[in-house]
């Protein structure tokens, strides 16, 4: 052990001095710290000797022991030993990789003898981190558990408005994934289809009077720790530095009931498929779906195409309105239209909710029912024209109610294969005229006004192009 020790002695005393650019200095035999200031010239071997021996950057600890003060007297008596005659080289800054590998071997082997031959020293300061740490861990989780046991969603806008219009096939589907006692399938739910459909809305309503249901806006955050810091800032109103996941799984797991997380995932501004947005919600799903119901609200229809991977995936698709919920919701925005006015209007353009809401909105005496439809037209068509993959508006044109991946048989256009849907999916994301039903395996025409502007579709081009 001796020996170990001389040998240790003198490899530090070798290495320390040739390496200024260190800030920090640490001898392990009598544990103390020598911090430098990084020179802002060469240093010699008398100036190097000025600053161990006394100079003001130095700094020494008075818990050091007896046997610690005599290595480091023995350490000042081998510095201030007399040098040599011969001129010596100026110590320089080294940058090289060998000045970076002595470091780390130094720093290695000088945590490993501190802690070994001080251990009444260094281990009360890490087990103190520890359990200091422990200590904030266990008080986000209890304060978690309160906030998420008494969660709920208590109104949705349409409720606050009075003009929420029932859906009851889709509650339906979306009130058994909110109520579902069992978590066996591990599985989580994705909500998903054209904008201004209504998915956040009915989701919100359907969610209104449960316990444990925590919903949580998703627009920017990249990663899982991101999410759960924002998701602390909605149940608590401060967010949580770097608390870990476990954390989060042990207060839904101690809440007492099956807790409900929605995540509202906002329109994804990228056009690439894997999305790093989606990409995070998905993994916090998949950690999460144990223990708590998940839901994902996706903003834009084409995002589906980054799941469907993953067997425990469920999927609710929302589409148009029928049209007795239709003429529902006209009658509550007053818009006094005839019923021949309301069957064209249905029959050009479909029943998505925000084109109803839009024409109550801008119908008026000088801008009638069909100004209107002839608008909306007018921009499915320049949809159509913006999505350049012609074989499968071809393919929909005669087959309005879908077709399969497996119809165009490998097909390329464009240089991308028709019968792979992630392919497909930039041009879709682009054109928001073609939706993929994940659930139906099938290329679908986004609304009826687009399967409407498709019919002037003619040997590659529109009429009115």
């Amino acid at each position: 052990m001796k020996l170990l020790t001389v040998v240790l002695f003198f490899t530090a005393t070798l290495i320390v001095p040739t390496t200024t650019s260190w800030k920090i200095v640490t001898i392990p035999f009598c544990f103390f710290k020598l911090p430098f200031k990084k020179p802002t010239k060469r240093l010699n071997v008398s100036q190097f000797k000025d600053t161990i021996s006394g100079g003001k950057d130095f700094q020494y600890y008075d818990d050091v022991s007896k046997h610690d003060t005599k290595i480091f007297a023995q350490t000042q008596s081998t510095l201030s030993a007399p040098t040599r005659s011969t001129p010596q080289r100026p110590w320089v800054k080294r940058t090289n990789l060998w000045d970076k590998i002595r470091k780390i071997l130094v720093a290695t082997v000088a945590g490993i003898i501190g802690i070994s031959r001080f251990p009444s020293t260094i281990s009360p300061s890490i087990s103190q981190i520890s359990e200091t740490f422990h200590n904030d861990v266990n008080r986000w989780v209890h304060m978690l558990t309160i906030a998420i046991a008494k969660a709920q969603i208590t109104e949705s806008r349409s409720s606050i408005s009075g003009d929420f219009t029932n859906r009851p096939k889709i509650e339906e589907q979306i009130r058994s994934v909110l109520t579902n006692e069992h978590l066996r399938a591990h599985s989580y739910t994705i909500v998903y289809g054209p904008n201004g459909i209504g998915k956040t809305e009915l989701v919100d309503h359907t969610a209104i009077g449960l316990k444990g249901v925590v919903k949580i806006l998703v627009s920017s955050a990249t990663t899982r720790e991101e999410i759960i810091q924002s998701l602390s800032v909605q149940l608590l109103r401060q967010g949580v530095p770097n608390l870990p996941i476990y954390a989060l799984i042990q207060a839904v797991k101690n809440c007492g009931i099956i807790p409900t997380i929605i995540f509202d995932v906002e329109r994804v501004i990228s056009k690439n498929i894997d999305d790093p947005v989606l990409g995070a919600v998905r993994s916090l799903s998949k950690a999460l779906a144990p223990y708590c119901r998940c839901i994902i609200v996706l903003a834009e229809s084409n995002a589906v195409l980054q799941f469907g991977k993953d067997k425990r995936e469920e999927f609710i698709y929302v589409g148009e309105m029928e049209r007795d919920e239709a003429r529902e919701m006209l009658q509550k925005l007053k818009t006094n239209l005839t019923e021949d006015e309301m069957d064209f209007v249905f029959s050009q353009i479909g029943t998505s909710p925000i084109d109803l809401l839009n024409l109550a909105e801008r119908v008026s005496s000088t801008y009638s029912v069909k100004d209107y439809v002839r608008d909306v037209l007018f921009s499915a068509e320049n949809d159509l024209v913006q999505f350049y993959h012609k074989p499968i508006l071809e393919a929909l044109k005669s087959h309005p109610d879908g077709v399969s991946p497996k119809y165009f048989n490998r097909e390329m256009s464009e240089g991308v294969n028709l019968s792979v849907p992630q392919d497909v999916g930039i041009a879709m994301k682009a054109s928001n005229a073609i939706v993929y039903r994940i659930e139906s395996g099938k290329y679908m025409l986004m609304s009826t006004a687009h399967r409407t502007a498709l019919k002037s579709y003619e040997h590659g081009s529109f009429k009115n192009h």
